[in-house]
């Protein structure tokens, strides 16, 4: 059973190109319908997803009924970057201008049900860093060198639980309690040319890391308030979690440099965290059938500590505070057809010490979007939403102009009974 979850995960969040880098996390895209107002979904919450914007929303669903959402989000990533000319192991590398491309996949699933004043739901989504990559022989400054092939998947499932409760009629709270399970597997393969010493040669190093389990958990306390029949407040406030993934690590072609690991097998941790997270958003209905919405998004990343380094990772403070604008619209054309469109700003996410070529996704960005959804039936609704995210340019501390581009496709379905 355990080999199975693992497996199914695993290719939820995997994916398979010739080359490319991991998923952002930097802009957060769930459902089609927040992705489509741009994540300006926290003051709107009208939909099972509201377990993750803001669970004092589940209150809102149709009493009596209970709502199953389901949704594949694929997300094609160019990362551009250049260099100037270096020297590394003895070796020297002219300059060039060089990108990554990416190709991701991942799934969640999303079950909801109203009891009048009451509201609950359950939930599988990916909470942090979902996503693979694989490229070859890619040359850069920060990569120290040539790396003739690496290949990764890794990130954190949550499995969560909401309840909510409508305290007045205009006032609504949530709270809902997460599970994290995570898996990492990564291969790297490379060339090391010592010019000079008793280690001179070039040795073909390769290094395999992979673990899996539950790392982690945390809690969600969700604000709803409607200030009048038309402008709503709401409030989501995520605490912080530590998690911690345990496997193994193998390593061949070491000539015995020190700051590499160790050839041979042994045990590998991969410790990682999510910080407090802090969402606030206005919605105002403008008629009936239109509505606008607006939000920020606030994490504290400058306290979370991540792995850093091959040999014995050690635990750094690798990012800044991340800040997430965004404004949204809904337009329910008629009684089964529904637009959105929204624009998202975040900024940059990782230090530029720890930047490397590939890491576009970790810039400042902006993210413009639009989605549609249409009721086949009375209890059948299918929704596509799109969003584009230009990656501003950025340079690493070994030289690399970083910069990109992903168009990011949701497609979506919900069925109530």
């Amino acid at each position: 059973m355990k080999r199975l979850i693992c497996s199914i995960l695993l290719l939820s969040i995997l994916t398979c190109t010739i080359k490319v880098f991991a998923a952002a996390y930097t802009v957060p895209t769930i459902g089609t319908k927040g992705m489509g107002m741009a994540s300006a979904f926290t003051a709107v919450a009208d939909d099972p997803t509201a377990i993750m914007y803001n669970s004092a929303g589940l209150t809102q669903l149709k009493e009596g009924q209970t709502y199953l959402y389901g949704d594949v989000n694929l997300t094609y990533t160019t990362s551009e970057f250049s260099f100037s000319e270096f020297t590394t192991g003895g070796v020297t590398y002219p300059g060039d201008d060089s990108s990554l491309n990416m190709f991701v996949q991942s799934i969640e699933f999303y079950a909801a049900r109203s009891f009048g004043n009451f509201a609950g739901g359950v939930a599988v989504y990916p909470a942090y860093g979902t996503g693979g990559f694989s490229f070859d022989n890619v040359t850069a400054p920060s990569l120290m060198g040539t790396v003739r092939h690496m290949t990764s998947a890794s990130g954190y499932f949550s499995f969560t639980g909401a309840l909510a409760c409508k305290l007045t009629p205009n006032l609504s709270v949530g709270v809902t309690g997460e599970v994290l399970y995570g898996l990492f597997e990564s291969k790297t393969e490379r060339d090391i040319t010592i010019p000079a010493g008793p280690l001179a040669g070039t040795y073909d190093f390769a290094l395999k890391q992979e673990g899996n389990g539950f790392g982690g958990s945390r809690a969600n306390f969700g604000i709803l308030y409607a200030i009048s029949p038309n402008l709503k407040i709401g409030e989501n406030i995520k605490t912080p979690t530590k998690f911690t993934i345990e496997g193994t690590q193998t390593v061949s072609g070491n000539p015995g440099i020190t700051t590499l690991p160790a050839n041979g097998e042994t045990d590998y941790i991969s410790q990682n965290g999510l910080p407090w997270e802090f969402n606030t958003g206005i919605s105002y209905d403008v008629t009936p059938e239109f509505t606008v919405s607006l939000v920020h998004w606030f994490r504290l990343y400058s306290q979370v500590s991540s792995d850093v380094g091959l040999a014995a990772p050690t635990s750094e403070k690798t990012c800044d505070d991340i800040h997430n604008f965004g404004a949204g619209a809904n337009w329910k054309v008629s009684p089964v057809l529904q637009l959105r469109a929204g624009v998202m700003y975040n900024t940059e996410l990782i230090k530029t010490e720890y930047l490397t070529a590939g890491f576009n996704n970790l810039n400042a960005a902006i993210s413009p979007s639009a989605g549609v959804s249409y009721n086949l039936t009375q209890n059948t609704e299918i929704s596509l939403a799109f969003q584009y995210t230009h990656f501003f340019p950025r340079t690493s501390a070994s030289g690399e102009r970083i910069y990109g581009n992903a168009i990011r496709t949701m497609v979506g379905a919900t069925y109530t009974f």
